[in-house]
């Protein structure tokens, strides 16, 4: 009932009024009754209001509010509630992101078993019918982020829903990269994750969540963040590939998995090619912060900042270094790990914090 109003039949001037106060995102709401004389009790639907709605006694006009206070966390379940998601635990099973997210991951780990099934044994996959199971998959788990982002307030981006989305940005990077090198072996280790995301972000509590600004600069920014992230995720899960075959070659013995990799120096070739498309659109990322942002070092998003720039520091000398010095190996896929670990703890580190222990 945000910003609505109740009008019992025959009785006008009783009216019940629920809005989302300044501090929404703290589960809270502002409760105010008016009512005449021959004020009624509460319709069936709304008795969940009684023990917090405050009357307006006779005496005192229609139209006076009274002091607006605050709910205790309870009233989020009361039905038409105004909520950042419908995601409390008595509404998980009616969501109506429920189905496409249980659909996604379906589909995310039987793409999985049957590519791992054929690797195993040494044999490819059908390409076509991995990115068929790969592509329904993405588009039902991004039918789910629809309904969990998409609030009447605002952009709700919590830590779970934030993490689905970016699967949805890495596996589908994939599956078009797929279409021109040889990139489908990633696919094993990315379609759990997207099954995981997608099943935490339906049934795991959310934490506190500030509602996000719909500017388009800022919408801007966070997509370019997210296809940043993505793209350096692809490329770590190369460098493990990358590392794995490198040491099975080495030892000579190398598993069914391993022989259905393209060549070493191809999989190096894929992995710095993901490193600068992501250093490209990190670069960009932190440019339109700094456009659009009212202050990239304000208190809650400056340790976000510090890290993404360090995070950028460590990408750039790892690209100079293959260009001057020919860096490749071992050395590429540390230096990949550490600037993608400091990528992690800039967004998901700091949401992690302020969501689940802060509060904020």
């Amino acid at each position: 009932m945000p910003g609505g109003k109740y009008t019992p039949a025959g009785h006008s001037k009783a009216a019940i009024i629920a809005k989302c106060s300044g501090d929404a995102h703290l589960g809270r709401y502002s409760v105010a009754v008016l009512a005449s004389s021959r004020a009624r009790s509460l319709p069936q639907d709304l008795h969940g209001l009684q023990a917090w709605a405050v009357p307006v006694g006779a005496g005192v006009p229609a139209n006076a509010l009274t002091q607006p206070f605050s709910l205790p966390r309870a009233a989020e379940s009361m039905p038409n509630s105004v909520s950042l998601k419908a995601r409390q635990p008595g509404l998980m099973v009616s969501s109506p992101s429920l189905i496409p997210n249980l659909i996604a991951a379906g589909l995310y780990i039987a793409a999985a078993i049957y590519q791992g099934s054929h690797l195993a044994q040494g044999r490819k996959a059908d390409k076509r019918l991995l990115g068929l199971l790969g592509a329904f998959a993405v588009l039902a788990q991004a039918g789910a982020l629809f309904f969990q982002l998409i609030t009447p307030l605002g952009l709700s981006l919590d830590f779970f829903s934030a993490a689905s989305l970016i699967a949805v940005a890495v596996i589908t990077l994939t599956l078009l990269a797929c279409l021109r090198i040889p990139v489908e072996n990633l696919l094993v280790l990315l379609f759990p994750l997207g099954a995981v995301t997608a099943l935490l972000a339906q049934f795991a509590p959310p934490g506190t969540v500030p509602l996000i600004n719909e500017e388009p600069g800022i919408l801007a920014h966070i997509l370019l963040s997210i296809l940043a992230y993505g793209l350096f995720t692809i490329a770590v899960f190369q460098s493990l590939l990358l590392l794995l075959q490198d040491r099975q070659l080495k030892n000579k013995h190398p598993s069914g998995l391993i022989r259905n990799f393209p060549p070493l120096q191809t999989m190096e070739s894929l992995l710095f090619g993901f490193l600068w498309a992501g250093w490209c659109l990190l670069s960009l990322s932190l440019i339109s912060g700094w456009l659009f942002l009212d202050n990239l070092f304000a208190q809650h998003l400056v340790h976000k900042t510090l890290l993404a720039c360090v995070a950028w520091v460590v990408f750039s000398v790892l690209l100079w270094g293959r260009t001057r010095l020919g860096w490749r190996g071992h050395m590429a896929i540390r230096w990949t790990l550490a600037g993608f670990c400091l990528l992690m703890l800039a967004y998901f580190g700091s949401k992690l914090v302020r969501e689940f222990i802060l509060h904020i």
